[in-house]
């Protein structure tokens, strides 16, 4: 039986997931159901009122508002409420680099070079700890609900347990080390994780049921090449898109024979032109721009890019983007000094595939 439906935008209603649907069966239902009507490409100047607010990541709550991670040099999360177009300054400290939704609602910010990890709890406003290390570069909730934080510099990667509150590390390096050696990694629909290499030669694959990495026979970045890819998205089909920032062209890595194949180059290919992607209901991605001037999408079935009309990249702009519950996108504003929203609401998925570890994570 089909388990995905396509739904009208749920944005306004507190939605009760059903987290045991999550899973590998979903993907074949996803692919068959997917939206074949594009997004209506307008560009909105929302999330003024936290201007001076610079984030490192964000995740979509269950109720359709956005909380972002604080930026290094803040200290405040931001919560931000699309039906009403306001914000919230959350305090968590500074210095995180990404976060995610745990399955129990609460979100986990990723500690980049701060002390710690922390949850905020939306249902009641407090921030805790999520355990004691550093130098993390995002990382995705596993599928036993578990917290894999990428070891951006290299090293052990760390994962933050719920039930028990404690941080283990895992048993083997991952690999090659350096500044930003990693960048980020996405949840796999076979539970595996794939992780981006930034600076790193190599893309790696965490299998959190042998707590072993695997490589992808494949060169990412060549030796000098610098800030070559940050986001890795999933694609319809079960592919991995792994979208560039400074590398010339993007990579497709197919799970079922572990090749990497390479995509044309994005419309402004170029050093730090692009941060960040996100899956749009039509099966496209959306990538967010940096330097560049503009946002591309990829079109992973004819294996090209388009720009999206509207100039508002340049200048570290943007630290990426999520796909909102009514199918817009939401772009987390850098050097920007405002947030955007790219779309008009049109549907979405499911809602538990779209708040899900395989994509609600920056």
């Amino acid at each position: 039986m089909n388990l995905l439906r396509l739904i009208t935008a749920r944005v306004h209603q507190v939605l009760a997931l059903d987290w045991t649907k999550i899973g590998p069966s979903f993907w074949q239902g996803f692919a068959d159901n997917i939206n074949a009507v594009a997004p209506t490409v307008t560009i909105t100047d929302n999330y003024q009122s936290v201007s001076t607010r610079k984030s490192s990541g964000a995740v979509v709550l269950p109720n359709g508002n956005i909380f972002t991670a604080a930026h290094f040099s803040t200290g405040y999360s931001t919560l931000y409420n699309p039906n009403t177009n306001t914000s919230t300054d959350v305090y968590v400290g500074a210095a995180f680099q990404g976060c995610v939704l745990m399955h129990d609602g609460r979100v986990y910010l990723f500690p980049r070079t701060a002390s710690e990890a922390k949850i905020y709890n939306p249902a009641n406003g407090q921030v805790t700890s999520g355990g004691t290390y550093q130098n993390a570069l995002g990382g995705v909730v596993l599928s036993d609900g578990r917290i894999f934080a990428v070891p951006g510099s290299g090293g052990k990667g760390n994962i933050y347990n719920p039930v028990t509150g404690l941080v283990t590390q895992t048993q083997h390096d991952i690999g090659e080390s350096g500044f930003f050696a990693y960048s980020s990694a996405t949840l796999m629909p076979d539970g595996r994780v794939f992780i981006v290499p930034c600076n790193a030669q190599y893309a790696k694959i965490y299998d959190p049921t042998t707590d072993l990495f695997s490589t992808p026979p494949a060169i990412f970045n060549a030796l000098g090449d610098v800030f070559g890819y940050t986001a890795a998205i999933n694609l319809p089909d079960g592919r991995i898109f792994v979208a560039p920032m400074s590398a010339p062209i993007g990579k497709i890595y197919n799970p079922s024979n572990g090749t990497v194949t390479d995509t044309p180059a994005p419309p402004q290919a170029g050093n730090f032109r692009y941060w960040g992607a996100s899956l749009l209901p039509n099966g496209k991605v959306f990538i967010a721009p940096s330097f560049s001037s503009k946002a591309a999408i990829y079109d992973p079935n004819a294996n090209s890019f388009s720009e999206v009309p509207g100039d508002i990249g340049g200048g570290w702009s943007y630290s990426g983007c999520v796909t909102m519950l009514d199918g817009r996108v939401f772009l987390v504003p850098n050097d920007a000094g405002i947030g955007r929203i790219y779309g008009t609401p049109n549907g979405s998925f499911d809602n538990n595939v779209e708040l899900s570890g395989y994509y609600n994570k920056l």
